[in-house]
């Protein structure tokens, strides 16, 4: 059984959400990010509280194109859809976004094995 990878790393999340005006300065870090490919991670304030948003890692097939992508998705959970994505090649030992009132950085732990062809 082939072990799928890990990403671990940060996300800073502002405290105004979606709608934090830029010269905000109340940011919830969050430095104990793990995210295995197809697992959905919630996002915390800094007391421990959900903030209402997930981040998601895929593994994504674009046959049309001849491409293969991890692609890192912002969810908004009350409502499950994707607000915003990043997306990096599907070997990418590192893969982040910066939003404006979402920060994301995540490295491989593990080697992240090519796609099966």
């Amino acid at each position: 059984m082939q072990t799928l990878p890990v990403y671990t790393g940060w996300a800073a999340i502002s405290g105004g959400g979606p709608q934090a005006r830029a010269n905000n300065t109340d940011w919830h870090m969050q430095n104990d990010l793990h995210l295995q490919l197809g697992n959905r991670v919630p996002l915390h304030w800094r007391d421990g509280a959900n903030s209402g948003y997930s981040l998601e890692l895929t593994r994504r097939n674009y046959p049309e194109r001849g491409l293969i992508v991890l692609q890192l998705d912002v969810i908004e959970d009350a409502t499950g859809k994707s607000l915003a994505y990043a997306w990096a090649d599907s070997n990418a030992g590192a893969i982040g976004l910066n939003l404006g009132w979402l920060q994301v950085g995540l490295q491989a732990e593990t080697p992240v094995p090519g796609p099966k062809k």
